[in-house]
Protein backbone atom coordinates (compact mmCIF):
# COMPACT_ATOMS: atom_id res chain seq x y z
CA UNK A 1 0.00 0.00 0.00
CA UNK A 2 1.21 3.62 -1.49
CA UNK A 3 2.43 5.79 1.84
CA UNK A 4 -0.25 8.42 2.49
CA UNK A 5 1.19 11.92 1.27
CA UNK A 6 1.34 14.91 3.12
CA UNK A 7 1.84 18.55 2.09
CA UNK A 8 3.25 20.53 5.27
CA UNK A 9 3.42 24.38 5.37
CA UNK A 10 5.15 25.31 8.76
CA UNK A 11 6.56 28.84 9.00
CA UNK A 12 9.44 27.90 10.88
CA UNK A 13 12.24 25.32 9.43
CA UNK A 14 12.97 23.65 12.82
CA UNK A 15 9.69 22.96 13.39
CA UNK A 16 8.93 21.79 9.65
CA UNK A 17 12.12 19.33 10.33
CA UNK A 18 10.85 18.09 13.84
CA UNK A 19 6.77 17.87 12.32
CA UNK A 20 8.42 15.72 9.17
CA UNK A 21 10.29 13.65 10.89
CA UNK A 22 7.48 12.79 13.03
CA UNK A 23 5.12 12.37 10.67
CA UNK A 24 7.73 9.85 8.36
CA UNK A 25 8.13 7.62 11.83
CA UNK A 26 4.54 7.12 11.52
CA UNK A 27 4.62 6.08 7.90
CA UNK A 28 3.67 8.99 5.96
CA UNK A 29 5.16 10.55 3.05
CA UNK A 30 5.86 14.92 3.17
CA UNK A 31 6.12 17.06 0.58
CA UNK A 32 7.72 19.75 0.02
CA UNK A 33 11.08 18.45 0.56
CA UNK A 34 13.53 19.95 3.12
CA UNK A 35 15.23 21.76 0.40
CA UNK A 36 11.46 23.52 -1.54
CA UNK A 37 10.45 24.43 2.27
CA UNK A 38 12.05 27.70 1.72
CA UNK A 39 10.56 28.41 -1.74
CA UNK A 40 6.96 27.20 -1.03
CA UNK A 41 6.63 29.20 2.34
CA UNK A 42 8.09 32.64 0.49
CA UNK A 43 5.06 31.78 -2.25
CA UNK A 44 2.57 31.06 0.57
CA UNK A 45 3.82 34.29 2.87
CA UNK A 46 3.80 36.36 -1.24
CA UNK A 47 0.22 35.08 -1.86
CA UNK A 48 -1.32 36.38 2.13
CA UNK A 49 0.73 39.63 2.31
CA UNK A 50 -1.55 42.86 0.77
CA UNK A 51 1.79 44.83 0.86
CA UNK A 52 2.73 43.06 -2.50
CA UNK A 53 1.59 43.94 -5.66
CA UNK A 54 -1.69 41.67 -7.41
CA UNK A 55 0.20 40.15 -10.05
CA UNK A 56 2.77 39.33 -7.69
CA UNK A 57 1.02 37.51 -5.40
CA UNK A 58 -1.21 35.67 -8.06
CA UNK A 59 2.28 34.36 -9.84
CA UNK A 60 3.11 33.03 -6.40
CA UNK A 61 -0.31 31.05 -5.67
CA UNK A 62 -0.07 29.67 -9.29
CA UNK A 63 3.27 28.63 -8.27
CA UNK A 64 2.29 26.83 -5.10
CA UNK A 65 -0.81 25.49 -6.94
CA UNK A 66 1.24 23.93 -9.53
CA UNK A 67 3.94 22.31 -6.84
CA UNK A 68 0.58 20.79 -5.23
CA UNK A 69 -0.76 19.60 -7.92
CA UNK A 70 2.38 17.74 -8.96
CA UNK A 71 2.63 16.24 -5.73
CA UNK A 72 -0.57 15.06 -5.40
CA UNK A 73 -1.05 15.30 -1.64
CA UNK A 74 -3.14 13.19 0.69
CA UNK A 75 -3.74 15.98 3.19
CA UNK A 76 -3.05 19.70 3.81
CA UNK A 77 -1.75 20.52 7.10
CA UNK A 78 -0.61 24.43 7.59
CA UNK A 79 0.19 26.94 10.15
CA UNK A 80 -2.11 29.11 10.99
CA UNK A 81 -0.20 32.26 11.26
CA UNK A 82 1.93 32.07 8.07
CA UNK A 83 3.37 35.98 7.49
CA UNK A 84 5.16 37.06 10.47
CA UNK A 85 3.00 40.24 10.01
CA UNK A 86 0.54 41.48 12.33
CA UNK A 87 -1.94 42.70 9.07
CA UNK A 88 -1.20 39.58 7.01
CA UNK A 89 -3.94 37.19 6.56
CA UNK A 90 -3.94 33.74 8.03
CA UNK A 91 -3.66 30.13 7.05
CA UNK A 92 -6.96 30.07 6.25
CA UNK A 93 -7.25 32.36 3.57
CA UNK A 94 -4.52 30.01 2.10
CA UNK A 95 -6.52 26.93 2.05
CA UNK A 96 -9.50 28.51 1.09
CA UNK A 97 -7.64 29.94 -2.32
CA UNK A 98 -5.77 26.14 -2.37
CA UNK A 99 -9.15 24.43 -2.21
CA UNK A 100 -11.83 27.16 -3.84
CA UNK A 101 -11.39 26.42 -7.20
CA UNK A 102 -10.33 22.82 -8.50
CA UNK A 103 -12.45 20.13 -7.54
CA UNK A 104 -9.87 17.68 -6.48
CA UNK A 105 -8.23 19.72 -4.59
CA UNK A 106 -11.53 20.78 -2.58
CA UNK A 107 -11.15 17.09 -1.74
CA UNK A 108 -8.12 17.62 0.24
CA UNK A 109 -8.86 17.60 3.81
CA UNK A 110 -6.36 20.58 5.79
CA UNK A 111 -5.27 20.14 9.35
CA UNK A 112 -4.35 23.34 10.82
CA UNK A 113 -1.77 24.15 13.26
CA UNK A 114 -1.54 27.20 16.14
CA UNK A 115 -0.93 27.75 19.63
CA UNK A 116 -3.61 29.46 20.87
CA UNK A 117 -6.98 28.89 21.60
CA UNK A 118 -7.96 32.23 20.13
CA UNK A 119 -6.91 30.94 16.48
CA UNK A 120 -8.75 27.60 17.00
CA UNK A 121 -12.32 30.07 17.38
CA UNK A 122 -11.00 31.66 13.95
CA UNK A 123 -10.92 28.65 12.48
CA UNK A 124 -13.70 26.79 13.73
CA UNK A 125 -16.29 30.09 12.82
CA UNK A 126 -14.61 31.02 9.72
CA UNK A 127 -15.21 27.74 8.58
CA UNK A 128 -18.06 26.67 9.46
CA UNK A 129 -19.59 26.67 6.54
CA UNK A 130 -17.18 25.40 3.79
CA UNK A 131 -17.03 22.36 2.44
CA UNK A 132 -13.48 21.01 3.20
CA UNK A 133 -13.08 18.56 5.95
CA UNK A 134 -10.99 20.21 8.22
CA UNK A 135 -9.53 19.86 11.93
CA UNK A 136 -7.14 22.14 14.30
CA UNK A 137 -4.05 21.44 16.81
CA UNK A 138 -3.12 23.11 19.30
CA UNK A 139 1.04 22.72 18.47
CA UNK A 140 2.06 24.46 21.48
CA UNK A 141 4.52 27.12 22.08
CA UNK A 142 7.38 27.86 19.74
CA UNK A 143 5.72 24.44 18.15
CA UNK A 144 6.71 22.28 21.89
CA UNK A 145 3.93 19.90 22.09
CA UNK A 146 3.35 19.35 18.57
CA UNK A 147 6.81 17.56 18.42
CA UNK A 148 6.42 15.87 22.26
CA UNK A 149 6.50 11.96 21.02
CA UNK A 150 3.46 11.18 23.65
CA UNK A 151 1.62 14.27 22.22
CA UNK A 152 2.11 13.61 18.69
CA UNK A 153 0.81 10.04 18.94
CA UNK A 154 -1.97 11.19 21.16
CA UNK A 155 -3.37 14.52 19.46
CA UNK A 156 -1.70 14.74 16.12
CA UNK A 157 -1.77 10.92 14.50
CA UNK A 158 -5.73 10.53 15.47
CA UNK A 159 -6.83 13.94 14.22
CA UNK A 160 -5.11 12.98 10.62
CA UNK A 161 -6.11 9.64 10.76
CA UNK A 162 -9.69 10.87 11.44
CA UNK A 163 -9.11 13.46 8.35
CA UNK A 164 -8.03 11.36 6.12
CA UNK A 165 -10.79 8.41 6.68
CA UNK A 166 -13.62 10.28 7.48
CA UNK A 167 -16.51 9.65 4.63
CA UNK A 168 -18.09 12.98 3.85
CA UNK A 169 -21.80 11.16 4.41
CA UNK A 170 -20.49 10.96 8.17
CA UNK A 171 -19.60 14.51 7.77
CA UNK A 172 -22.68 16.02 6.65
CA UNK A 173 -24.75 13.70 9.37
CA UNK A 174 -23.34 15.49 11.92
CA UNK A 175 -23.86 18.83 10.20
CA UNK A 176 -27.51 17.32 10.51
CA UNK A 177 -27.62 16.34 13.81
CA UNK A 178 -26.34 19.05 14.84
CA UNK A 179 -29.05 21.33 13.54
CA UNK A 180 -31.36 19.02 14.56
CA UNK A 181 -30.04 20.00 18.62
CA UNK A 182 -30.11 23.83 17.68
CA UNK A 183 -33.01 25.58 18.99
CA UNK A 184 -33.74 27.86 15.65
CA UNK A 185 -34.20 24.86 13.70
CA UNK A 186 -36.92 23.28 15.95
CA UNK A 187 -39.50 23.93 13.58
CA UNK A 188 -37.33 22.30 10.47
CA UNK A 189 -37.11 19.02 12.51
CA UNK A 190 -39.30 16.62 10.44
CA UNK A 191 -37.49 18.21 7.49
CA UNK A 192 -33.70 17.69 8.73
CA UNK A 193 -34.96 14.00 10.10
CA UNK A 194 -35.51 13.23 5.99
CA UNK A 195 -32.37 14.77 5.12
CA UNK A 196 -30.70 12.56 7.41
CA UNK A 197 -32.60 9.43 5.62
CA UNK A 198 -31.37 10.82 2.53
CA UNK A 199 -27.87 11.29 3.39
CA UNK A 200 -28.40 7.16 4.47
CA UNK A 201 -29.59 6.15 1.20
CA UNK A 202 -26.95 4.82 -1.57
CA UNK A 203 -25.43 7.53 -3.81
CA UNK A 204 -23.71 10.72 -3.42
CA UNK A 205 -25.65 13.36 -1.63
CA UNK A 206 -26.85 15.74 -4.27
CA UNK A 207 -25.05 18.66 -4.28
CA UNK A 208 -27.69 21.26 -4.22
CA UNK A 209 -28.64 19.87 -0.35
CA UNK A 210 -25.08 19.94 0.14
CA UNK A 211 -24.98 23.74 -0.30
CA UNK A 212 -28.30 24.05 1.74
CA UNK A 213 -26.91 22.09 4.84
CA UNK A 214 -23.56 24.16 4.82
CA UNK A 215 -25.19 27.72 4.75
CA UNK A 216 -27.99 25.76 7.52
CA UNK A 217 -24.73 24.91 9.56
CA UNK A 218 -22.89 28.56 9.41
CA UNK A 219 -25.59 29.99 11.77
CA UNK A 220 -25.29 33.21 9.91
CA UNK A 221 -29.25 32.74 7.90
CA UNK A 222 -31.67 34.64 9.21
CA UNK A 223 -35.56 33.49 9.61
CA UNK A 224 -36.16 34.43 6.19
CA UNK A 225 -33.42 32.97 4.60
CA UNK A 226 -34.28 30.07 6.48
CA UNK A 227 -37.53 29.64 5.45
CA UNK A 228 -36.57 29.94 1.67
CA UNK A 229 -33.96 27.44 2.30
CA UNK A 230 -36.08 24.50 3.71
CA UNK A 231 -38.62 25.78 1.23
CA UNK A 232 -36.49 24.60 -1.51
CA UNK A 233 -35.33 21.63 0.52
CA UNK A 234 -38.64 20.75 0.67
CA UNK A 235 -39.22 20.67 -2.81
CA UNK A 236 -36.66 18.32 -3.08
CA UNK A 237 -37.70 16.01 -0.43
CA UNK A 238 -40.80 15.81 -2.38
CA UNK A 239 -39.31 14.62 -5.66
Amino acid sequence: MDKRKIYLIDNQVTQFKDICNKLKENGFEVVPSEDDFQKVLDYARIYLNKRYDPERRGRCINMLLDHIKANRPDLFIIDYKLTGCHDGRTGIHLALQLTGDDPELAKIPVLFLSRTLYNEEDVRTELEDKKFNHGWVNKGYAGMWMTHGAFFEKEVIPEIDNLLTKPEKDVYKEKVRFLKSTQRFSSYYDQLVMIEKIIDSPGEIDPLLKSYIDQCHSLKLDKNQMATIFSEIKKMLNK
